[in-house]
């Protein structure tokens, strides 16, 4: 059973309201509670991929077509290194060779992480995937949504190994690695652009650029931020400051005039 064949399973039972279109998940009050007293949480993929999918605050996720999804992104730097590995696995996954595309994509997501941070100069690029996820999100780099993607991969292949998982199991993690690595790479560029804004708006202000990085996302007070798409969002300062960016090119960012709240 694919990824979208779960995700309408629980529509019908009432649990999510589903637009395939525009990539939205929508929860009842409660649905991860609810699937958690139910499920066996530990095994069943539907708790670990709703938690890390239900967002309101993201913008939304590719989870139709993503060969088609991917593909656009296949010029991007950190895509490109390994292209060639990625068109193996969206065949493996084509001809319904399930072990195979999760046997090769997994390895990605690492690879990808270690890019980020070597790429950023942080340090631990020895480390393994969980310290990896933890290096990169704590220099703010990707987001809560992200993390919890990464995460949820490993939870049957670490329990189970790769080899024992049952086809529909395999299925279902290859195409959930395929969704990862669109989401790690736009998730990441997504907060290069913050980082970009938060620095030219401390200016404007007169304030720390590292007094609003270590306040995202937790302290709204200080940095409420909204990812209206990939390259535009909202920046709300102390209550009172709102900013709106948008990425024009690679290399320069429009900041629209602040409008007073």
């Amino acid at each position: 059973m694919c990824i979208r064949d779960r995700l309408s399973r629980l529509a019908k039972f009432g649990l999510i309201t589903l637009d395939f279109k525009e990539g939205r998940i929508r929860t009842k009050q409660h649905t991860i509670q609810t699937l958690e007293g139910i499920l066996d949480a530990i095994s069943n993929p539907y708790v670990s991929m709703l938690s890390s999918f239900i967002s309101r605050q993201d913008p939304p996720l590719a989870i139709t077509n993503t060969p088609s999804y991917i593909d656009k992104l296949k010029n991007d730097p950190l895509i490109a290194k390994c292209w060639e590995e990625i068109e193996q696995a969206i065949d493996s996954l084509e001809r319904g060779n399930y072990h195979a595309a999760l046997r090769t994509v997994l390895p990605i997501v690492e690879r990808l992480l270690r890019d980020i941070a070597v790429q950023e100069g942080i340090a631990g690029t020895n480390k393994g995937l969980k310290a990896l996820v933890d290096i990169v999100k704590g220099h703010k780099l990707i987001s809560d949504r992200t993390e919890g993607l990464i995460k949820a991969l490993g939870r049957d292949i670490e329990l189970h190994g790769l080899d024992q998982l049952d086809i529909d199991r395999a299925r279902f993690y290859a195409e959930l690695s395929l969704i990862t690595i669109i989401e790690l790479v736009r998730d990441y560029r997504r907060h290069k652009l913050l980082h970009q804004a938060l620095q030219k708006i401390a200016q404007q202000l007169g304030i720390s650029t590292k007094e609003l990085i270590k306040a995202y996302p937790e302290n709204r007070r200080i940095v409420h931020v909204q990812f209206l798409s990939d390259t535009k969002l909202r920046i709300t300062i102390k209550g009172k400051h709102v900013f709106e960016v948008k990425q024009e090119n690679s290399r320069k960012l429009k900041i629209d005039k602040e409008i007073k709240t």
